[in-house]
């Protein structure tokens, strides 16, 4: 069940953006002095009588954290996601749009190309993706590799899909009867404890080492000094993990 969830999880990832011929290329290595361990990764709180407004500010906020997060600890700048509020053309209602480094430079050569008269049209977003599918089989590749071996950026991932549902669950709510809704999104069912657990039985199976194992485990503890985590715990249904998992969180709980 829980490795189900962690595929969930990198399947959904990169469903966003693309990346290359970078396939081999190796993670660099981050140490703890790194930046990307500086953020703090705060807990999901939604007051009732918040807008859509600060609530969308808020999905936008962690989404920046997550691809800083992951900008940080990537192989290559080809593989850095950036995001702007952006006015399409021929309209002056800006949207927020991320977009990665390889596709803004795809644009560029092709640009180049079409003014130095080898190319007869400017290629599209849509033929430059294809182009480049390779490039994302290695970006989501890389993301999977990067958030098994760094907590933060899978907390990162999880907190901003998290505000992405508390969002699109609040937008239902509201304008339930509005066509600009549309019809509703299944639910990606993984949080944070499913994560935990899933890296828990990994290195447990020796899929995870030790060294990789001693961030997730200092930075979970960190993160259930909070209450609210504390109670997300106790009220968590525990048979849906194994029971090495549950003793072990539960050893970490009954010290507070």
């Amino acid at each position: 069940m829980v490795r189900k969830l962690r595929i969930v999880l990198f399947i959904f990832l990169c469903c966003l953006l693309s990346s290359g011929s970078f396939a081999e290329d190796k993670p660099k290595e981050v140490t703890a002095g790194s930046d990307s361990l500086e953020y703090t990764l705060p807990e999901i709180i939604v007051e009732g009588d918040n807008s859509m407004h600060s609530l969308r500010m808020e999905v936008i906020h962690a989404e920046e954290i997550k691809f800083e997060v992951f900008n940080n600890l990537n192989s290559t700048d080809d593989f850095d996601i950036t995001c702007e509020w952006h006015a399409p053309l021929g309209t002056n209602i800006k949207r927020w749009s991320c977009d990665v480094g390889y596709m803004k430079k795809a644009r560029a050569d092709g640009i180049r190309d079409w003014r130095q008269g080898h190319s007869p049209i400017l290629p599209s977003d849509h033929n430059l993706l294809i182009k480049n599918a390779n490039r994302a089989r290695a970006l989501n590749k890389e993301m999977k590799t990067l958030a098994m071996q760094h907590p933060e950026l899978a907390i990162a991932i999880i907190n901003a899909h998290e505000l992405e549902q508390l969002y699109k669950q609040e937008q239902k709510k509201r304008y339930k009867d509005s066509i600009l809704v549309g019809d509703p999104e299944p639910d990606l069912a993984f949080n944070k404890l499913d994560i935990w657990a899933a890296a828990f039985e990994d290195h447990s199976n020796g899929v995870i080492s030790d060294t990789t194992w001693k961030r997730w485990d200092s930075t979970y503890r960190k993160i259930f000094n909070l209450k609210s985590y504390r109670n997300v715990w106790k009220s968590t249904r525990h048979n849906k993990y194994g029971d090495d998992f549950v003793a072990y969180v539960n050893s970490i709980i009954s010290k507070d």
